[in-house]
């Protein structure tokens, strides 16, 4: 989790997003140690949408060993979320991640997105 809650409103905004057009995506919160025990596997026609908080330009360094996550050529689009500097290396250290665990990969591009900060 980051620590401003960013990347859980993200994914949940994603979890919207695809419940209204009937899709209902399972979410795993890995940088629990308890999600990463426990192993899911993606078959290809399935898809991972994986958000992922960036610390300091890289991934939270509890992924360098999950091995809770494994794929038989199944899609996978990251999402960085990060705060007042830029996502550094981190898509390339998760990109390396999942293709190392077996899921594919069609083009790689990177987006900058401009939040806005709203009030209620």
């Amino acid at each position: 989790m980051s620590p401003t809650g960013g990347t859980e409103r993200v994914a949940q905004a994603v979890y919207e997003a695809f419940s209204e057009h009937r899709i209902y995506p399972v979410m795993y919160d890995y940088l629990k140690p308890r999600s990463r025990s426990v192993v899911h596997q993606f078959k290809a026609d399935e898809l991972l949408i994986f958000i992922c908080p960036t610390y300091f330009g890289r991934m939270p360094s509890c992924l360098n060993d999950f091995s809770g996550l494994r794929s038989r050529n199944a899609k996978a689009f990251i999402i960085s979320t990060y705060g007042n500097r830029t996502c550094g290396d981190q898509p390339r250290e998760i990109a390396a991640m999942l293709t190392q665990k077996g899921f594919g990969w069609q083009a790689m591009r990177r987006l900058s997105c401009v939040t806005a900060l709203m009030m209620s």
